[in-house]
């Protein structure tokens, strides 16, 4: 199974058809019971899983003998940070993707793949890359950011493990950082305006002291 999926895999780059559409193009070469299976198994991943290595990986599960390949494609699948540190997860992730070795697996599939194995927390503060790094605040490549997300854990509590304490730091960090960023200014603007509204109403009524003293307060 492994010869079938690697002359395919020369097959199409020979023809230059797009590594994207491997996958479509692998099943019209197969025939009978295999056919049938990969229609089902493969309609049965979200469209965005159905890659070239989710192909080879699922016909060699089925129709050939277990390879190291596919063993660590499965790990990879259910790779979840969980209650890991972040270097933790991230060496995981690497230790899968080290151990494949002739399945192909692109850029953006290992970004995607590490993306959905972090917890939530982790991933909301990670998911937009930083200014100068990837496209349109998109990753390019993935070790940057399985680099910046290690960088982002130093500091914290278990290395950013997501237990209750690590938790309540980064989304206070988080929502400190858009009060700054946001709110924090508009709200700074509005009362900056306040006094300055007051205080040009105080100077121009009678009874001056008084309308002082109140914008005074207002503005305090």
């Amino acid at each position: 199974m492994r010869r079938f999926c690697s002359a395919l895999s020369l097959f199409f780059a020979l023809r230059n058809i797009h590594p994207d559409d491997w996958a479509l193009h692998g099943r019209t070469y197969l025939d009978g019971t295999a056919a049938d299976y990969m229609h089902t198994a493969m309609h049965a991943l979200p469209a965005t899983e159905r890659t070239w290595a989710a192909f080879c990986a699922l016909l060699g599960t089925r129709f050939g003998q277990i390879d190291p390949d596919i063993e660590f494609w499965d790990q990879l699948k259910d790779l979840k940070q969980g209650s890991l540190p972040a270097a933790q997860s991230v060496h995981k992730m690497h230790y899968c993707l080290n151990g494949i070795t002739e399945l192909p697996v692109s850029a953006g599939e290992k970004i995607q793949r590490f993306m959905d194995g972090l917890n939530s927390t982790w991933k909301r503060l990670v998911v937009t890359t930083p200014l100068g790094v990837g496209r349109n605040g998109k990753w390019l490549d993935p070790n940057q950011l399985m680099s910046y997300t290690v960088t982002q854990a130093q500091g914290l509590p278990n290395g950013g493990a997501v237990g209750p304490a690590a938790a309540s730091l980064l989304v206070s960090q988080s929502g400190h950082k858009r009060s700054h960023d946001g709110n924090g200014t508009a709200h700074a603007k509005g009362k900056k305006l306040k006094r300055q509204d007051v205080s040009k109403h105080a100077g121009s009524n009678s009874g001056g002291p008084q309308f002082a003293l109140m914008a005074k307060s207002l503005g305090s």
